[in-house]
């Protein structure tokens, strides 16, 4: 929105002092942006007019009577009021860029659209390294340690192994027992 009103606002200060001028064919009252209403800021372009008859660009002042004299050569009079636009205040209650040069609205759109840009990206970093944190802490919780898991399998498979000395040791009991038996008779 802000782009578009320094669109809006650039293009008819400027159209106002070209249409004033005269180019170096006497031409006058051509605009020098042309801009789509609404969507001025993607819109904005110079006029293919100027761009194909560079010579109707109108740096110089209105002749002076009569009103067929073509300006003087090397008048650049109203290039100069086109140059000065940038310092000049707007002076229109209600517009955006009231009590503002074109340049001042422009550095400030830029610097507010920097820190606005800075902001999200130090709001993005922090949530980055909140959502590391966050990961972390729920791995050391609920997340496998290796070191636990192979204190676990070792316990385990020292009973498994107790286990089956028991059962082996009982095996020969009873065929010690069962071959004695047999060997008596």
């Amino acid at each position: 929105g802000k782009l578009d009103a320094l669109a809006s606002s650039l293009s008819a200060q400027v159209n106002a002092v070209h249409q004033s001028g005269a180019g170096l064919d006497g031409t006058t009252g051509l605009n020098f942006f042309t801009v789509t209403a609404g969507k001025e800021a993607s819109t904005i372009a110079v006029n293919p007019a100027l761009v194909n008859h560079p010579e109707q660009l109108a740096a110089a002042a209105l002749p002076v009577p009569p009103a067929s004299a073509i300006p003087p050569q090397g008048d650049a009079a109203n290039a100069t009021l086109l140059a000065a636009l940038k310092d000049k205040t707007d002076t229109t209650p209600g517009d955006a860029l009231y009590n503002t040069t074109l340049q001042g609205f422009y550095q400030q759109t830029v610097s507010d659209a920097g820190g606005r840009a800075a902001s999200a990206k130090s709001a993005s970093a922090s949530a980055g390294a909140t959502l590391t944190q966050l990961t972390q802490q729920r791995s050391s919780v609920t997340g496998v340690s290796t070191d636990s898991e192979m204190v676990n399998m070792l316990k385990y498979q020292r009973a498994y192994q107790a286990s089956a000395r028991v059962v082996q040791t009982m095996d020969d009991m009873v065929g010690t027992l069962i071959n004695n038996l047999f060997s008596n008779r």
